[in-house]
């Protein structure tokens, strides 16, 4: 490993122990503890570090067992509405009908009426029903009540909140197609939600039919045939561009090796690359390129420039005849978002489609559950009552971003039995938001991260932690007395960071004790589960033909974006399935199935600017001297099982320890039969690096005939001395 002085690396083997045939070797440094057995092998492949210790499965042991094991997330209720009375609204009387196009007013004044009256169950009635009015739905102080959905259709279209949304993080809770705010004891049941698409697409499916390089600045472009449009619904007027990514022929995958990609930036009412119509299904783009009199934010302004528009354009030209996803959008309004909610449970809701993110949770929400929840397409053979096809075309998206994201929470979230696919970024993403700060003065904390106290939302009262910029935490916590800009006023003296800034918690926030069981995660584009919380267990669920990560336990932060996570301890993945995951995301240059460890200062986002100059200088100051970034404190991840799990043809590692302590990796199958693409040197092995107390046995691999896998076993990284 790099940077790592030569009396650092571990030492050979003090300890060699024989049970049942297999030969043991413990493994130590001055703080390191690896359980495994073996030989030492030589690395199959440069990107591994080329100190690394090598050891087959073939040569571990069960003999030596773990000094603890993690047990998980422990069960927990979420109540159900408890009513006080028998009285029904329903939501035909107050205008709910097949013929209306604004049915979200029509359910907010039954709302009303249930509040009014104190009823306990909303009715709403079979059908196909049009929300498309300026407001979406909202719930809120709602309390014991029942909205039964009886199986309604409800298709929202709004335009964009041009205007609202200038920071890309900043997305106001009220917007949502549906909204929950402050309710107790409340169910959602039996209904689907879904998006205009025969009027405003979200996506669109393309054949890069030609293209033109110019010398002439911002003047090469690209010409795309919509696949499934004779007329688009936006013609003649340019479409929103945000971002293009190549698609396998029969529009069912993600192409990885697509040579012409763009992203044009992803805010709501950010237009994107300038287009424009030669015939109503053929559409001509110039990548990276403006088009005058359209919104655009500031944030995005480095993805255009003459530069890109030539290169991409020259990237496209040996694609001709490729088939592309063309999105016009990507964080939006949301499907759903839950705020402060005591007791919420959605049964039987599904998400067929969205502008934004499938959920979204924050506040001090605690208790919530989703059973047999889905975001998935609609059924293909649905038809409307004058006997149409409800879903004509191939759709290319579900949610255009995040299935589930939690920006904050008390936490207590279980999904049992739910599904998602195809929507454009992580599956869940369970965090609270934390930010980065240095002391201004003794009782003063000025936040130095880019995006400022307004993506941390702290608010006086609040309990605030430290941490040094490794994660160690520092001892101290103090209360917020006033919020002055980016500087929180405290009750209590600070300390002086000893790295660049401290890592700043939030303590009255919590997002733990999470729970999927017997779920599936199917055919996502770049997605990812990022889990940045404790007290979790993945139980019986199953990942297949994914293209990001899927499973990654972290905190993380970065200097000019975002900063998620307190820390990730006692995680249990238990009989799960691992199945064609391509991870074309890796990090760290690696990938993996299972990621866990601490981020401490990864690269940057080269198109957002450090906009604070203190942080600035101190980096610029760091990268003069050559000097290494912080050694992840290996608390902040640790107590991690997986047993009992399934991988067939991973790509790259299974498990891909960066840092942490109390790892077990046991009683599982590696299956290589045929993979549809090509294998990492590292594909079935498993990554321990800036770890201890790692314990690894009962795995066994599978090859079938004709396929050629690498040697799987462990790679031990030597790592520099903690305490």
């Amino acid at each position: 490993m790099r940077g790592v002085a030569q009396q650092h690396r571990l030492r050979k083997y003090d300890t060699m122990t024989f049970g049942r045939g297999n030969f043991v070797k413990r493994i130590f440094s001055r703080a390191a503890c690896v359980l495994f057995g073996g030989y030492s092998g030589a690395l199959c492949a440069a990107s591994l570090a080329a100190d690394a210790e090598f050891t087959p499965y073939s040569h571990l042991s069960a003999t030596t067992k773990p000094a603890s094991v993690p047990t998980g997330c422990a069960e927990f209720e979420v109540e159900r509405p408890r009513p006080q009375g028998e009285r029904t609204v329903k939501a035909a009387d107050f205008g709910f009908s097949p013929e209306s196009d604004d049915n979200a007013a029509a359910i907010n004044r039954a709302l009303a009426e249930c509040r009014r009256i104190g009823a306990g169950r909303l009715d709403l009635a079979p059908g196909f029903y049009n929300c498309f009015g300026k407001e979406g739905i909202t719930l809120g102080c709602q309390q014991d009540l029942m909205l039964d959905g009886k199986g309604a259709v409800l298709i929202f279209r709004r335009p964009p909140r041009v205007g609202t949304n200038d920071k890309q993080f900043d997305i106001p809770v009220a917007g949502a197609n549906m909204v929950f705010s402050n309710c107790v004891r409340v169910a959602v049941r039996d209904m689907k939600l879904d998006w205009d698409w025969d009027r405003d697409p979200l996506a669109d499916f393309a054949t890069l039919e030609a293209v033109h390089v110019d010398d002439a600045p911002n003047a090469s472009y690209v010409d795309f045939r919509m696949c499934d449009h004779a007329r688009h619904p936006r013609y003649p007027e340019p479409v929103p561009i945000q971002t293009i990514g190549g698609m396998t022929a029969d529009h069912t995958d993600r192409r990885t090796d697509a040579p012409f990609s763009g992203f044009y930036g992803t805010s709501e009412g950010h237009f994107g690359t300038k287009n424009e119509w030669l015939a109503p299904n053929v559409l001509r783009v110039w990548p990276s390129v403006k088009l005058e009199g359209r919104r655009y934010q500031a944030l995005y302004d480095a993805r255009f420039s003459a530069a890109f528009n030539a290169e991409a354009v020259k990237r496209a030209a040996k694609d001709v005849g490729g088939t592309y996803r063309i999105a016009h959008c990507y964080y939006g309004p949301n499907a759903i978002n839950t705020y402060g909610c005591r007791h919420l449970t959605l049964e039987r809701v599904d998400i067929w489609s969205a502008y934004g993110m499938g959920v979204r949770t924050s506040g001090r929400q605690k208790y919530w559950q989703f059973v047999d929840c889905h975001i998935r397409l609609p059924p293909p053979d649905l038809k409307r009552p004058d006997g149409r096809a409800y879903a004509p075309y191939r759709r290319g998206v579900t949610v255009t971003a995040d299935a589930h994201h939690v920006v904050q929470s008390q936490g207590f979230v279980k999904f049992v039995g739910c599904s998602w696919t195809l929507h454009q970024d992580d599956t869940h993403n369970f965090h609270d938001r934390s930010t980065l700060a240095i002391t201004a003065a003794p009782r003063r904390l000025e936040v130095v991260n880019g995006r400022g106290a307004d993506y941390f939302g702290a608010a006086a009262g609040d309990e605030l932690e430290l941490a040094e910029d490794d994660f160690s935490r520092v001892g101290w916590k103090g209360r917020i007395v006033a919020v002055e800009g980016d500087t929180y006023v405290v009750d209590r003296d600070l300390p002086k960071p000893k790295g660049i800034a401290f890592v700043v918690f939030n303590a009255s926030y919590g997002t733990d004790n999470i729970l999927l069981r017997d779920c599936e995660m199917v055919n996502t584009l770049q997605a990812r589960n990022l889990v940045h919380g404790c007290n979790v267990t993945v139980e019986g669920c199953r990942f297949r033909n994914i293209t990001g990560a899927p499973l990654r336990f972290q905190a993380e932060y970065t200097w000019n974006a975002w900063c998620e996570g307190f820390g990730c301890t006692n995680v249990v993945v238990r009989g799960c399935t691992f199945d064609n995951d391509f991870n074309g995301y890796t990090v760290d240059g690696l990938s993996a199935e299972i990621y866990a460890g601490a981020r401490v200062a990864p690269p940057v986002e080269q198109w957002i600017r450090i906009g604070n100059r203190y942080v600035a200088d101190a980096l610029a100051a760091r990268k003069a001297a050559k000097a290494p970034d912080p050694v992840p404190c290996r608390d902040i991840v640790s107590g991690l099982l997986v047993e009992k799990c399934r991988f067939r043809n991973p790509r790259g590692y299974v498990l891909q320890i960066a840092s942490g302590r109390n790892m077990i990796f046991r009683d599982s199958e590696i299956e290589f039969e045929r993979p549809p693409y090509r294998l990492l040197p590292s594909a079935g092995c498993v990554s321990v690096k800036n770890a201890d107390h790692v314990h690894v046995s009962g795995i066994r691999v599978t090859t079938s005939a004709g396929t050629v896998a690498p040697p799987s076993g462990v790679y031990a990284e030597p790592h520099p001395p903690r305490p």
